[in-house]
């Protein structure tokens, strides 16, 4: 008999950011081996324009998705004070699980379930609950280090970062009752064991997901001209100048080379500025944001995925835009700290690109390599890169297995 979980992530249905891409391909994979149910959010902060597609629910048995009002309203006040009562936590943005948890409840009564996963806040308050109430076995996951203000620096405030003892209890519970915490990373999950009394033995590194096949890639032999692309904004604390100023570099190096630079999603006003006194509006175009899908197509379009994070002393972070180029077939340009989970991907030879993302001189010598490899006819021509093992379908079905006994 297949086993049921209870999937509770307020970001994932319908995809409108970064991590509603990474937990509806988790859904879509998942509902091929388990029965799940998920409770989801409805929200208007929308990083790209929101999609609801079939393809990641076709197999799921019930979807719920919940709207609330993320304003500062009367509504929203009494809300998160229901959600404190229920709980006995509360901070900003956490009303959404009061509700969460009435849904969760009603499933309960009617099905038995054998695991609930919690995937971004506020639903860990919603596993919790649950895991306490009804001893269902709960499996943590952690995108990003949670909660946000222990984010590394320059995103938070660091691993030490003062919090409420509302907080502490919090984190000092979810140590407590989950039987798994998951992680996309070791070195997120190590950072975050400086702060969370957990096991061990109770933790598990997960990779997001890449789905073969999820688009189309295009079979047109590549155009003479180079082309990059960077998904998302550059907005603070990402620092894009460094990058800019090199290509600018590169350029005076090459001026004809036909080589461009495509950046999908809204960008702050002082990025235009710097394109405009660096002289690269030639070179350097800023596209409108796009559906999941129509974002993969694009993407799939061009020649090399750029990735620009902030510097940091430890960057913990696993960016989504690795799992989507690497279905679209692309190599990858990490622009990111010298410490990093991007940097440990290109020693393991999973990014094929990389350069210090304070280090000018570096971004340029790295976009030099790319510029003669490209320009020589068996570069050019090259097959499509595949996805790295450890972010596979079957991989990462495997290590779900580990923990969904």
């Amino acid at each position: 008999m297949r086993k049921r979980i209870l999937f509770i992530a307020p970001n994932s249905l319908p995809i409108n950011g970064p991590e509603a891409i990474v937990n509806a391909k988790l859904i879509k994979v998942l509902s091929n081996n388990y029965d799940i149910d998920v409770i989801s959010k409805n929200t208007s902060n929308r990083y790209i324009a929101a999609t609801l597609d079939e393809i990641f629910v076709q197999n799921v048995k019930n979807l719920k998705i919940i709207t609330v009002d993320n304003s500062v309203t009367i509504r929203s006040i009494i809300d998160h004070f229901l959600s404190f009562l229920k709980t006995g936590y509360v901070y900003k943005g956490i009303h959404w699980s009061y509700y969460a948890i009435k849904h969760a409840e009603k499933l309960i009564k009617q099905n038995r379930y054998d695991y609930i996963l919690s995937r971004n806040p506020p639903s860990e308050v919603v596993g919790l609950y649950l895991a306490k109430k009804y001893n269902i076995p709960w499996i943590a996951n952690w995108n990003d280090p949670y909660p946000e203000i222990r984010m590394p620096e320059p995103y938070g405030g660091g691993s030490d970062a003062k919090i409420s003892n509302n907080q502490r209890k919090l984190l000092d519970n979810i140590c407590k009752y989950t039987a798994y915490q998951s992680f996309n990373s070791i070195r997120a999950r190590d950072y975050m064991l400086q702060y969370m009394q957990y096991d061990l033995k109770k933790t598990i590194v997960i990779p997001h997901v890449c789905i073969e096949g999820l688009v189309e890639l295009p079979n047109d032999k590549p155009s003479k001209k180079i082309k990059f692309v960077h998904s998302g904004n550059v907005a603070a604390p990402r620092n894009p100048y460094p990058f800019l100023y090199s290509v600018k570099t590169f350029l005076l190096y090459h001026p004809k080379a036909e080589i461009e630079f495509n950046f999908i999603g809204k960008q702050t006003t002082e990025f235009a500025k710097q394109v405009s006194k660096l002289d690269l509006s030639a070179h350097v175009k800023v596209h409108a944001s796009l559906g999941y899908f129509e974002n993969l197509q694009f993407i799939s379009s061009q020649d090399i995925g750029v990735i620009i994070e902030a510097q940091s002393s430890n960057s913990v972070f696993l960016p989504t835009k690795v799992g989507d180029y690497m279905q679209c077939g692309k190599d990858i340009l990490a622009i990111s700290p010298q410490i990093g989970v991007l940097r440990d991907l290109y020693e393991k030879k999973a990014i094929r690109y990389f350069a210090d993302c304070t280090n000018t001189q570096n971004i340029a010598e790295e976009l030099e390599k790319i510029y003669k490899l490209y320009c020589s006819k068996n570069e050019r021509y090259c097959s499509k890169t595949k996805i790295y093992h450890e972010f596979s379908e079957q991989h990462i079905r495997e290590l779900y297995k580990k923990i969904l006994k």
